[in-house]
């Protein structure tokens, strides 16, 4: 990976607050022009790592570089930061809000305001342009903050957690610019617990757990790292305990997904199962999804102790 091409480097960082360690040594790079997805479950460490990233949190160890240099006050208007947070002025109109921030990145109220009115009618939110943000639902107050974090135009957009509290139409919507700005050369770092949607919209991705990098690289690499160690199947009755499973995920009533251990084979534990009687309709091995990774990874770190 070229150096030219990273957009952020981040080098053996660490954090701890009292006799907790938040995060432990994390390094990953996050290259130009991609969605790059920090996953993990709630309290695993994702705003930590974000705020020591936007120098938000100064006094950790190991290094941050963005676009080759260190964070500076200059390197804070190339960024756009979703804070988990939400914070609009609940008194204020939308585009009063959206021109007020934009402002604080250097963006005079004329451009803001021409940039926003653009994005307001492509997102079809152009009737709240002069409600004020307490008369907004919740979702379109959201939609609202996205607006006020692209409207800058950074090169960088960080995300945490964009999707908390949306209903499906508002999250298909968010998902919708997510894709856009990266199709405008945007670098996104998305945080968020919902593996589904980074499994569909990430490039590339670390998934972190307890404050420890669990994963790292391309969702295919990974996926294909654990494609020996997934099979759904279909069945009447219960699932035998079997050497070689590591955890059943069920999917439905009859149907579920067997993560398996690493030193067997689906064909080992299809004949397993037969052997102790169980009715089987169907079994297939297939990649497995990224949540099925998550928890096969997660259950093996649960012994890590700080």
């Amino acid at each position: 990976m070229d150096d030219e091409n990273i957009a952020l480097h981040v080098d053996n960082i660490e954090k701890t607050f009292g006799n907790k360690r938040a995060v432990s040594k994390m390094s990953f790079q996050v290259k130009e022009k991609e969605i790059f997805g920090l996953l993990g479950p709630n309290g695993a460490g994702k705003t930590t790592t974000i705020r020591m990233l936007l120098n938000l949190i100064d006094d950790y160890d190991g290094k941050v570089e963005i676009f080759g240099g260190k964070f500076t006050e200059k390197t804070k208007n190339t960024i756009g930061y979703l804070p988990e947070e939400r914070g609009l002025y609940k008194n204020q109109t939308s585009m009063d809000v959206i021109k007020y921030l934009a402002a604080l990145k250097g963006i005079d109220a004329k451009t803001a305001e021409q940039r926003a009115t653009k994005l307001m009618k492509e997102m079809e939110l152009i009737e709240y342009k002069d409600k004020r943000i307490f008369e907004l639902s919740k979702g379109t107050q959201q939609k609202i903050q996205i607006i006020s974090t692209i409207v800058p135009e950074p090169d960088l957009l960080i995300l945490d957690e964009p999707f908390s509290g949306l209903d499906p139409l508002s999250i298909k919507f968010v998902i919708n610019v997510i894709k856009h700005q990266n199709e405008q050369g945007k670098t996104i770092i998305l945080s968020t617990h919902n593996l589904n949607i980074a499994e569909a919209v990430c490039d590339r991705m670390i998934v972190i757990n307890k404050g420890r990098r669990v994963l790292y690289g391309h969702i295919d690499d990974i996926k294909d790292r654990y494609s020996q160690n997934s099979a759904i199947i279909e069945y009447r009755g219960n699932i035998p305990k079997v050497p070689g499973i590591k955890k059943i995920v069920q999917k439905e009533h009859g149907k579920a997904e067997l993560l398996l251990e690493v030193e067997v084979t689906p064909e080992e534990i299809l004949r397993l199962l037969v052997n102790n009687g169980l009715a089987i309709r169907k079994f297939e091995s297939q990649i497995p999804t990224l949540e099925s990774i998550f928890l096969t990874v997660v259950e093996a770190e649960k012994w890590i102790k700080y």
